[in-house]
């Protein structure tokens, strides 16, 4: 309830002075900053049963979904400037790009209000062709990512359909493993990754979640959102669990950095700050080895030194041996990474 209540203080200051912006600056579609932040909130605050009547209101908008309006860029270190594919394309991939089938293919998936352009394609694909060359496939789904979120929540079953059907192909297409594969979702986008995976038999290789989203997502339907078994390995990153984020677990090893509800250099600043420093650090955590996180069964433990005796762990690499809940701290600025702490 304390956090509650300084959220709700610190978004009424917030409001007057800076955007609530969890759009890219190339995806503005109109909406003001307290609509969307308004949105969140209250739907934040909704159960099961209120989510089920929100479906049934849009269900008849829902089958006009196409695959159509989802398309997937493809680049690695061959070739930096993507090439866009559609999902009848897949089976052809690599004659209309340059995917390697001898590269091992990371697919990223923005969250709401976000397309193919924004920060968090351009930090994490960045990332990882900086330390190896992989297939990079940035997925767009900017149609349906642009809606107010209620729709845009209620597509995610379809456009993660869509992802995995694409991997799907590939797969068949060149004898090309699904192990091959991993996802990185942020948002929304995380729950997308969850669905594909569901799809390809949770065969993919990793999926990493980046403060998946939480209104209208729930604990109690693990088959609706990112969960453990749509992979053969599930992390995930929470750096806004308070509002815009899940305030529960949902991977094999779930990161909670400063506690996961909100960010050091974020208080003064739109809370979507704490839900973007997911990708922020994640793409310098896939550069280094200095987010040294700790087992514990809560922040409060961790920061109060109880978890000194635990073996530590880097947050953001996929250690298949990693299961639970760890804690960390972080700079406000970059570089995030702290490295040894006394914690």
């Amino acid at each position: 309830m304390k956090y509650l209540v300084f959220a709700v203080v610190s978004l009424s200051l917030v409001l007057t002075t800076v955007p609530f912006d969890l759009r890219n600056d190339k995806s503005n579609k109109g909406y003001t900053d307290i609509d969307l932040l308004e949105e969140i909130l209250e739907l934040k605050a909704l159960g099961e049963e209120e989510a089920d009547a929100y479906l049934t209101t849009i269900e008849a908008w829902l089958l006009q979904i196409s695959e159509k309006d989802v398309s997937f860029y493809i680049s690695n270190n061959d070739n930096l400037e993507a090439v866009e594919v559609s999902l009848a394309d897949a089976q052809n991939i690599t004659s209309l790009s340059q995917f390697n089938l001898d590269l091992e293919t990371v697919i990223t998936v923005h969250g709401w209000q976000n397309t193919y352009n924004s920060t968090f394609n351009d930090l994490v694909g960045s990332a990882y062709l900086n330390t190896t060359n992989v297939n990079i496939v940035a997925v767009d789904w900017d149609t349906y990512a642009s809606q107010l979120y209620v729709k845009a929540r209620f597509t995610v079953p379809y456009i993660g359909g869509f992802v995995g059907q694409f991997i799907n192909n590939v797969s068949s297409a060149y004898n090309y493993s699904l192990e091959n594969f991993s996802i990185v979702g942020h948002s929304l986008g995380a729950h997308i990754a969850g669905y594909a995976g569901q799809l390809t038999n949770s065969s993919l290789s990793s999926i990493t979640g980046l403060d998946p989203a939480g209104p209208l997502f729930f604990n109690s339907r693990p088959a609706e959102r990112l969960s453990e078994g749509d992979a053969q390995y599930v992390q995930a990153i929470h750096t806004n669990a308070l509002v815009v984020g899940v305030n529960f677990a949902v991977g094999s090893a779930d990161f909670w950095p400063n506690g996961g509800y909100i960010q050091p250099g974020c208080l003064n600043t739109s809370l979507s700050c704490s839900h973007g420093r997911s990708y922020y650090y994640y793409s310098e955590a896939l550069n280094t080895d200095q987010f040294i996180a700790k087992s514990c069964d809560s922040y409060n433990d961790y920061v109060a030194a109880e978890c000194k005796r635990v073996p530590q762990s880097i947050m953001g690499a996929v250690n298949t041996s990693l299961f639970g809940d760890y804690y960390l701290e972080t700079s406000s600025s970059y570089p995030y990474a702290l490295g040894e702490t006394d914690l």
